[in-house]
């Protein structure tokens, strides 16, 4: 179904059935594939919110990471050590700081990512 008021596809020159929720190209049925957050993108732009939204770790992450692990840990031995703690705090507060540390470099999963998703050419198309 022809939307009016379009011009033809950006793509391939054919009769334009939406708008790219980004840039507002033009796109037939064939071209309206990706599906962002619920609304159809065109290729180019769903590629690079793609690519943008991988994480990526700096250097300054991960030494910030790996040094909370090791302050936690020689802490925890230390401790252990010192009589003021059981042997036992030691296995339990190793893990937990490395558990922390990893979350500090790369950040809790889920969050606000976009969701990315396909369409068959001939789906209707999300409201």
């Amino acid at each position: 179904m022809t939307r009016p008021g379009l011009p033809p596809c950006t793509n391939d020159s054919r009769a334009a059935i939406v708008a790219c929720g980004k840039c507002t190209f033009s796109l037939c049925d064939d071209c309206a594939v990706h599906l962002v957050n619920g609304r159809v993108w065109c290729a180019s732009c769903a590629t690079a919110l793609e690519r943008a939204a991988r994480p990526t770790y700096g250097l300054g992450a991960v030494v910030l990471g790996v040094g909370f692990a090791l302050v936690g840990g020689l802490l925890a031995l230390e401790a252990t050590f010192a009589g003021q703690v059981q042997l036992v705090t030691l296995y339990a507060g190793v893990p937990a700081t490395l558990a922390l540390a990893a979350r500090v470099t790369w950040g809790s999963p889920g969050g606000d990512a976009p969701r990315f998703e396909r369409r068959r050419p001939g789906e209707p198309l999300p409201l």
